[in-house]
């Protein structure tokens, strides 16, 4: 059984989750809290990453997608969406390269197979 924390944290992400889902911007206070009791806690980080994105917030999204990745090099979807932001920037070979890892990570990802392939048809080596 996980401590009192670890189910505060849990309850947080659970709901924020849900509030995601029927209004984004509902989901930050919850996403934000659940940080203050765990700073690492994926889910949190990777929740307000998305929050940013759907907001057109590219430099919270990339901090936020890079802090899951601190904890957890090994998470594909937060690697995949910044490959998406660097394919936004224009930056098409970067975002091969991260596609190229989420790959490396999951070979099933269908989304970085799709973005993958697009790049290298439009020349991105």
């Amino acid at each position: 059984m996980g401590s009192r924390r670890d189910i505060a944290v849990e309850e947080l992400v659970r709901e924020a989750s849900i509030r995601f889902r029927l209004s984004p911007a509902a989901s930050r206070p919850l996403f934000e809290q659940a940080l203050t009791i765990d700073p690492d806690c994926l889910e949190a980080n990777y929740g307000l990453g998305l929050l940013a994105l759907a907001e057109g917030d590219r430099e919270t999204a990339v901090q936020a997608f890079e802090c899951v990745l601190r904890v957890d090099e090994g998470q594909a979807n937060a690697l995949y969406h910044l490959g998406l932001l660097a394919e936004a920037e224009g930056d098409l070979r970067r975002a091969r390269s991260v596609y190229e890892r989420v790959l490396a990570i999951n070979p099933e990802h269908t989304p970085a197979v799709r973005r993958r392939d697009h790049l290298e048809s439009r020349g991105a080596r």
